[in-house]
């Protein structure tokens, strides 16, 4: 998966104003924090904060500068589009924040956006603090993941780019680019803050656009319709699998969702073995998603004034 770094991606005045505007968000302008066993500590703000100085990073990813990064990494010279177009940044919200402790798992982001009118094909973060140490950790990965060790028990990190201040990521985006986030380990006082930006063509161009970064990469770029989806098991400091080391609904939705994006890749013929992925796991998508619902709208309503009730006598 081809990927750069860009040193001093802002003016510096531009990044100091950036930056002194971040630190006087409060905890209200925060518009949620995800905490699962797969991606802990990360909080999002609400759009309504990025305006003023705020706003100044994300004009230069979404604009011409970040578009030209993504252009240079995949020989595409056609139609492309950031969030910084969509209206609400297309529902995202390109301000982060991680705490210490904070992670974020190998995944893959959307591939596609607008009912699939746009495909996704590029990302750009931009590191926003004033000082890192390596020994924190933070650092985004890349994994090796692809057609042929989706099922294997270890996933290996190929590339890290530590989160050092005013420095640019971009890297191409397709539905084998794993990517994720180290430990966080900084001291309590200090957070890792990151802008992102998404880049997307038109549907009617993916055509266009493989054929052109086959000649820019000579490698073909794999695209199949998913949502974002984690690798679906936690990993020990090896990178092996510790298949089902947790169980409860939440894991289960992460499972049942790679399955989904298995069928995705196989219906775009990925797979070597597509007989055996397309017999067997729709049927086991179809009865993990009967179990959930089932749990949902049966059993845990059924369950929960025992539950009360036993934590109330305890």
């Amino acid at each position: 998966m081809p990927f750069k770094i860009i040193e001093n991606f802002l003016p510096q005045d531009d990044y100091e104003k950036a930056l002194k505007a971040i630190n006087l968000l409060r905890n209200s302008d925060k518009d949620h924090t995800f905490n699962t066993h797969l991606e802990t500590m990360k909080t999002v703000f609400k759009s309504k904060v990025l305006v003023n100085d705020i706003k100044l990073p994300m004009i230069s990813l979404g604009g011409e500068e970040g578009k030209n990064q993504v252009r240079s990494l995949t020989g595409w010279n056609g139609e492309l589009y950031s969030l910084l177009e969509f209206d609400g940044f297309g529902g995202y919200c390109p301000l982060h924040v991680m705490h210490r402790g904070g992670y974020l798992h190998p995944h893959i982001d959307h591939s596609y956006i607008r009912k699939g009118e746009f495909i996704h094909i590029g990302n750009c973060i931009l590191y926003m603090n004033k000082y890192w140490e390596e020994q924190w950790g933070g650092a985004t990965s890349f994994y090796k993941v692809n057609s042929q060790n989706l099922f294997n028990n270890k996933v290996q990190v190929k590339k890290s780019c530590f989160p050092e201040p005013n420095r640019a990521l971009a890297f191409v985006h397709d539905s084998f680019a794993f990517h994720g986030v180290s430990y966080v380990k900084c001291p309590n006082q200090i957070d890792r803050y990151t802008y992102y930006m998404d880049f997307y063509i038109p549907r009617s161009k993916l055509s266009d656009f493989k054929e052109a970064y086959l000649n820019k990469n000579n490698i073909e770029f794999k695209h199949s319709d998913h949502e974002t989806i984690f690798l679906p098991f936690k990993l020990d400091n090896s990178g092996k699998f510790l298949k089902f080391s947790i169980i409860n609904r939440e894991s289960v939705t992460y499972i049942r969702k790679y399955i989904t994006y298995l069928i995705s890749l196989n219906k775009e013929k990925y797979f070597v073995k597509p007989f055996i992925i397309s017999r067997f796991l729709p049927i086991l998508n179809n009865l993990i998603r009967s179990i959930d619902f089932i749990f949902s709208n049966t059993l845990k309503p059924l369950l929960k004034p025992i539950y009360l009730k036993i934590k109330k006598n305890k």
